[in-house]
């Protein structure tokens, strides 16, 4: 069979398109493959930093209650008894803190 000029040479030339198509798709995967992971990644510390925060959220409300009650219960004591005294479970949130 007769071959024409430069068959060969186009032929390799077509070979290294396809080659560099495959590389071309090889990296795409990989690249998406990276971005899958690093999304998950961000998603996971997202939920961490957000779980972090409703614990100190809880904890400070919490507190906050728990020292609101205490106020009030100092004030109607005062009011009662007409004598200042700190009441005896002040100390509780630092014993007894919110569990979470």
């Amino acid at each position: 069979p007769a071959r024409n000029m430069g068959s060969w040479f186009s032929s390799r030339a077509g070979d290294q398109r396809t080659i560099a198509r495959a590389k071309q798709e090889i990296t795409d995967a990989m690249l998406k493959s990276k971005l899958i992971d690093l999304r998950a990644h961000k998603r996971q510390r997202d939920e961490l930093i957000a779980m972090k925060m409703a614990v100190g959220r809880d904890s400070l409300h919490y507190s906050l209650g728990f020292y609101a009650a205490m106020v009030s219960a100092n004030i109607f004591r005062v009011l009662r008894y007409r004598r200042w005294e700190m009441l005896p479970v002040s100390h509780i949130p630092f014993i007894a803190g919110p569990i979470f």
